[in-house]
């Protein structure tokens, strides 16, 4: 196969043969179903082989946009900077440091935008396909991304102020997990971690945390602690979720949903719809069903090394 000598191997630009949807590899005498799929690296991307199929999904379309990204940047950044809410945004004295951050953000979520729903480019020829019919719709993307991009940035950044402001000692608790909630409903690397369905949702859930601060500093924190208890149990188990294969569909599903719960728990008025602890009840069930081990992948690699020498 052309493509096994890449494995391994990394690029900036798409030098890689059509990838097999999935191949079957000679692990320790052991018959392995094998993904082949990209990573996201400093410089590009890395081919490499993974036994999870969700978890593999995940990360060659991760490494799919960050090499559309690297393709497409200086074209979307021309977009941006011509948009109307672009100017109205960075051209203030005060902003001119926003510039950078809001054309990466907004040229990141326009690809987010832009990539197909169905199969993702497993080939050169397709990779290329998809990067042109980005670049030829750019503006409607970049329309729909730049405006999601400034609205997360704003509510942020008043999240931001009021959990750095003074606040009385009895409310420390609730604003310290206000803080780790903040964290995870944005990561640092949101644009990277999540996808277009995830950033829509953001505004919403980034004014549920807002209304909870508001509502700790109008009414005190003891109401907000007793829901704090409440919600700490389904919060360990989301962690737990959290340290399998992340790209687990039935993981993710459950981390979502008791991500929801939890902001509706302390802010109603900005819940999603069918979010319920008989929901996360299910969903857990579902995820504690034995699931067959993951072999890491640096072994499946070294095998299939092994395997194409013989």
């Amino acid at each position: 196969m052309g493509w096994s000598s890449w494995l391994g191997r990394s690029s900036p630009d798409w030098p890689w043969p059509a990838l097999p949807a999935s191949v079957a590899i000679d692990l320790a005498g052991h018959a392995v179903t094998g993904y082949p799929a990209l990573h996201a690296t400093a410089g590009g991307a890395t081919l490499l082989i993974e036994t999870d199929p969700a978890q593999a999904h995940a990360a060659h379309a991760a490494a799919v946009r960050e090499l559309a990204f690297d393709a497409l940047e200086p074209r979307l950044a021309e977009q941006i900077r011509h948009h109307p809410s672009f100017n109205e945004t960075c051209t203030a004295a005060s902003h001119r440091l926003l510039e950078p951050h809001v054309v990466a953000e907004a040229s990141r979520l326009a690809i987010l935008k832009g990539l197909p729903t169905g199969p993702l480019p497993r080939d050169r020829d397709a990779f290329h396909a998809c990067v042109a019919a980005i670049g030829e719709r750019a503006w409607a993307f970049v329309h729909d991304a730049l405006p999601l991009a400034i609205a997360v940035w704003r509510i942020d950044q008043r999240i931001t102020r009021a959990l750095a402001a003074p606040a009385p000692a009895a409310w420390q608790r609730s604003i310290d997990d206000v803080r780790a909630m903040h964290a995870r409903v944005l990561p640092v690397d949101a644009t990277r971690a999540l996808d277009w369905k995830a950033w829509e949702s953001l505004p919403r859930r980034l004014a549920a945390l807002e209304a909870r601060l508001q509502r700790i500093e109008d009414r005190g924190a003891a109401r907000d602690e007793a829901n704090l208890e409440r919600v700490l149990s389904w919060r360990d188990r989301a962690m737990a979720a959290s340290a399998g294969p992340s790209g687990h569909e039935a993981a993710a599903a459950f981390r979502s949903a008791e991500l929801e719960w939890e902001l509706s728990v302390f802010a109603q008025d900005h819940a999603a719809p069918g979010h319920s602890e008989q929901r996360l009840e299910r969903l857990w069930d579902e995820l504690a069903r034995p699931q067959a081990p993951a072999r890491s992948r640096a072994a499946v690699a070294s095998s299939h090394e092994r395997s194409g020498q013989a």
